[in-house]
């Protein structure tokens, strides 16, 4: 690919990743070896909650199983087990405490204290919207984190010299092809992935590579999708004909 190509490629590279994280905002750093790891899609996502409650000053999160089965909609039995595996792993540090309470001090409740000894490492910037939306279930947020290192910098994933459909999906994520085609067709029946083409020169046909994510909606304001839902289904019935 010649320099003009890649320098007309990269003007395009206007998407979520390319993003500062002030213009984000609130958002969880989820280490990118930890989204590549071996370890379960729903202990990758605990930890990116878990992040999400991290203290900017002390680096550390106090936050109850209670609190995090409410958030993310796992029970409290598949959030204790991606704690334990998270530790074992060297990807949290747990330190249990202590504080006094009731008639004169004379009782203690017990609580964790959550810290991540992972640093200086890259990172996916995990907006704190994306982690409270209704919109996307706790299954396309894990099948979102587990690609987020492979989307581009203009929203997509797959190119011509590497393109990206459902075996390659399979691969990346380690979920069965079923699951992936469950995904791809739930995000696409909500207008946040679609299919993405590309050329490489103008004089040539555009060929199928992967598919784009509306990253800007699914990170930052998802709500943007039923605001143009409702204004297509609305313009849709007041365009139908009278009935006689």
């Amino acid at each position: 690919m010649d320099t003009q190509t890649i320098n007309n490629m990269r003007k395009y590279n206007d998407g979520y990743k390319t993003l500062t994280s002030a213009e984000i905002g609130q958002h969880s750093q989820v280490v990118y070896s930890l989204i590549k790891s071996d370890l379960l899609p729903s202990h990758k996502l605990v930890y990116a909650y878990l992040r999400s409650y991290m203290n900017g000053k002390t680096g550390t999160s106090t936050v109850s199983l209670d609190t995090l089965a409410s958030k993310i909609g796992y029970s409290r039995q598949t959030i204790f087990t991606a704690i334990k595996t998270l530790e074992e792993r060297d990807y949290i540090f747990t330190e249990t405490k202590r504080k006094k309470c009731g008639v004169a001090n004379k009782y203690a409740t017990t609580y964790n204290v959550y810290s991540f000894p992972k640093k200086d490492e890259m990172f996916a910037m995990i907006s704190f919207y994306f982690l409270a939306s209704s919109i996307i279930d706790t299954k396309e947020k894990e099948f979102i984190l587990l690609l987020f290192p492979y989307i581009l910098g203009n929203d997509t994933i797959g190119s011509l010299d590497s393109p990206v459909f459902t075996g390659e999906l399979t691969q990346l994520t380690r979920l069965t092809t079923h699951t992936v085609l469950k995904r791809v067709n739930s995000l696409m029946g909500k207008k946040l992935l679609t299919y993405h083409s590309t050329r490489y020169s103008n004089t040539e046909e555009p060929a199928p590579v992967g598919y784009k994510f509306d990253m800007r909606s699914i990170m930052l304001d998802a709500n943007h999708n039923l605001i143009i839902e409702n204004n297509e289904l609305r313009e849709a019935v007041l365009t139908q004909p009278e009935l006689n």
